[in-house]
């Protein structure tokens, strides 16, 4: 883990507190390493969740709704998160983009977690698919509630300001090079709610 900011844990955690929010499934393996990291952040923008913070995006992204066999232990910092399968003695590392959860298949890196994260981590690009870039078409009328949407759904880190000057400009974009599919059922539920303001637009890369 030579390329990576590491943070340890300040309590101890018990397989009883781990049961009472994420149920079955979760192997001894994963419960020491949340007891020995309390996050993993490597160069490239790989993050692996300590337990407190995996309960917060497990939670904020429904995976037990969407995904119940499967829980988030990280993400690339964009918009992609990492995943473990309950019960998997081999712990293999699937990912996905996290606006497609439920709609899209997990791709696999066919590698231990446990080995993976020793070799600087990173995940594998499909080189067959489109890229798009999500962008904002035309300003809502609730224009202050939709940007407090966005800012919340896509975890935008520029602020509110920011984001509504950019809006007024017509040169908002929300995400890029993103995998053909990847928050389409965000952009949905978003479209109905503020008249079709966000669509996709394929990526210059």
């Amino acid at each position: 883990m030579e390329h990576c900011i590491i943070t340890s844990v300040t309590r101890d955690i018990t397989k009883e507190e781990v049961e009472k929010v994420f149920g079955k499934g979760i192997e001894d393996e994963v419960l020491k390493f949340w007891n020995t990291y309390e996050c993993l952040l490597y160069n490239n923008g790989i993050a692996l969740f300590g337990f407190d913070e995996a309960i917060e995006r497990n939670s904020t992204y429904e995976v037990n709704d969407y995904v119940p066999d499967y829980y988030m232990i990280g993400n690339d910092s964009g918009g992609t998160g990492i995943f473990l399968k309950r019960g998997d003695k081999e712990f293999i590392v699937y990912y996905l983009g996290l606006g497609a959860l439920g709609s899209l298949p997990f791709e696999s890196l066919g590698i231990s977690f446990f080995e993976w994260i020793e070799n600087d981590p990173t995940l594998e690009e499909e080189e067959e698919f489109n890229y798009f870039d999500i962008i904002v078409t035309k300003k809502p009328a609730e224009l202050t509630k939709f940007i407090f949407d966005l800012k919340k759904e896509f975890d935008l880190t520029i602020s509110l300001g920011e984001i509504k000057k950019q809006i007024e400009e017509e040169h908002f974009v929300v995400r890029q090079n993103l995998i053909e599919g990847v928050y389409k059922n965000l952009v949905d539920r978003l479209n109905q709610k503020y008249d079709n303001c966000i669509s996709y637009k394929i990526s210059k890369i």
